[in-house]
């Protein structure tokens, strides 16, 4: 992984780093079967087991649910604001 790669380089131990995740929102929620995760779910799912394999601690996320997220990351401060946003239908009418 490019960020282990990267904080050895820098001699920094992964442990000493916190993790911010977002996203895995499905973004086309009625063009999938509903048994099945989404690729941003699978995503997800993949970002914790890889930060809790190397010891590095989630303090904040916003993953999942139907849409795409808007975020402000304050890179001086590393505060983070999201707005998640309802997916566009573009005409698709549910059935009755």
């Amino acid at each position: 992984m490019l960020m282990l790669r990267e904080l050895a380089w820098l001699d920094v131990d992964p442990m000493q780093c916190e993790a911010k995740l977002f996203g895995g929102g499905n973004m086309f929620p009625r063009c999938l079967p509903a048994h099945s995760p989404t690729v941003g779910e699978q995503n997800g799912e993949c970002a914790h087991r890889l930060l809790r394999t190397h010891g590095i601690s989630v303090v904040s996320e916003s993953l999942f649910g139907e849409g795409h997220r808007q975020i402000i990351f304050d890179v001086a401060s590393g505060h983070v604001w999201v707005r998640q946003t309802k997916p566009v239908t573009f005409g698709i009418e549910e059935s009755a």
